[in-house]
């Protein structure tokens, strides 16, 4: 086993555990000044951790396509790098 394993694996999991944290709070900050529905943010919050990762990766997904349709040039260089 390499050593510090653990460690590394315990300084991952607390990452990911950050990492849903933040999510949290900016969608708390996306409500604004109205905080309807800040009850059912947090429920999401407290759900089962393996739901909380597959929406994670879902949304952070949903980001990066988002990102890649929008971004016009972006978009070009990857058909010219498929088509190559």
């Amino acid at each position: 086993m390499l050593p510090y394993a653990f460690e590394r694996y315990l300084k991952l999991y607390h990452l990911l555990e950050l990492s849903f944290d933040h999510d949290t709070v900016e969608k708390i900050r996306g409500l604004g000044q109205d905080l309807h529905g800040i009850g059912q943010i947090l429920a999401q919050h407290k759900r089962d951790e393996f739901d909380r990762l597959k929406q994670l990766l879902l949304e952070s997904a949903i980001r990066f396509l988002r990102d890649i349709v929008l971004d016009q040039e972006l978009l070009a260089t990857l058909w010219a790098g498929t088509a190559a």
